[in-house]
C-alpha cells in the first residue's frame, strides 16, 4: 500500500473525491491477475511523485464503487461538494481513499433520498 499526501485543490474542469465504498468482484481480481483483458488506468502523477516510474508503473485497481465530491474546480457546474457520484470508465481505480478526476469521468447519482450507498456503489456493476 502506498500513502500519499492530501489532495491539492482541484484545477479547472476536475473535482476532487472521496471514496465511500469501493466494490470488489471477480473482474477486479482477474485484472490484479493479469488475465482480464483491460488493464487499469497509469495513474501517471503517482509517477512524478516518486512512488513509480515509467519501467515500474503504478496502477490502482477497482472499477465500480461510491465517491463523495470533496472540492470543485473552476468550471465544474453541474456537481456539488457532497454529492454522491460513480465513475464513468473502467478499471478507473476505485480502490484509492480519494482522488482527483474530470468533472466527465463522474455520473452524479440524482438524489439519493432512499438510495444506500451499498446500491449506490453497485449500481454500475454488469
Amino acid at each position: 500500500m502506498l500513502t500519499y499526501p492530501s489532495l491539492s485543490p482541484p484545477t479547472p474542469g476536475t473535482v476532487n473525491i472521496r471514496s465511500l465504498f469501493s466494490v470488489v468482484n471477480p473482474a477486479d481480481l482477474n485484472t490484479v491477475e493479469g488475465i482480464y483483458p483491460n488493464k487499469p488506468l497509469l495513474i501517471s502523477h503517482l509517477a512524478e511523485s516518486g512512488k513509480g516510474s515509467k519501467d515500474e508503473p503504478v496502477y490502482v485497481g477497482g472499477n465500480e464503487g461510491l465517491a463523495q465530491v470533496t472540492s470543485l474546480g473552476e468550471n465544474v457546474n453541474n456537481l456539488t461538494v457532497g454529492d454522491w457520484v460513480v465513475m464513468v470508465k473502467q478499471q478507473s481505480g476505485t480502490w484509492s481513499t480519494s482522488r482527483n478526476v474530470g468533472a466527465q469521468d463522474v455520473i452524479k447519482i440524482p438524489d439519493h433520498q432512499g438510495l444506500s450507498e451499498v446500491h449506490a456503489a453497485t449500481i454500475t456493476v454488469s
